[in-house]
């Protein structure tokens, strides 16, 4: 895993939409880049939900307004006859694993703006990686992390590695 950062407006997104994916676009590896937007999420389990929702509709082909619709009617359809479409967590497991996401790039974008504890999301991003050997570029204005954090993490990390006393040696 990899991090892009910047401040805001800088044109992260721009270059991940418009460089970036279309490289890694080609005839034979259809699919290659996943971009996931972590903007109000509030669970881990709202990430693997979004993986797969964009890998699913991702199949539809590239027409943007089939995705768009889909996406819509599903939820439109869920809400208003009070569907429940939430799944036990085993079930969730078994249909996220069903997913491979070997030789593909996962971009989580707006890191920053999630609602998940930063030790979590982290915790999740590292076993994507170590577990399972996907890569992953997350995409956050740092600035902003440093900021929303510095209050529960200290980040002085001088404390901790500090020259032994005189008297320890």
């Amino acid at each position: 895993a990899i991090m892009l950062t910047g401040e805001w407006g800088s044109g992260k997104t721009y270059y991940v939409e418009n460089e970036l994916a279309p490289f890694l676009q080609d005839d034979d590896a259809k699919n290659r880049c996943i971009i996931i937007s972590l903007y109000g999420l509030e669970s881990i389990a709202d990430i693997s939900k979004s993986i797969y929702m964009e890998l699913r509709m991702k199949e539809l082909g590239k027409n943007s307004e089939a995705k768009a619709t889909g996406k819509l009617i599903a939820k439109t359809i869920a809400g208003i006859f009070g569907i429940d479409i939430n799944m036990s967590e085993n079930d969730l497991q078994k249909l996220y694993s069903s997913v491979d996401l070997s030789s593909k790039l996962l971009v989580f974008e707006d890191l920053e703006r999630s609602n998940i504890e930063l030790i979590k999301l982290l915790g999740y991003v590292n076993n994507l990686v170590e577990r399972d050997g996907v890569k992953i570029l997350l995409v956050a204005n740092e600035n902003e992390i440093i900021n929303k954090t510095s209050e529960t993490f200290d980040f002085n990390f001088t404390t901790l590695i500090s020259a032994p006393s005189k008297s320890e040696n």
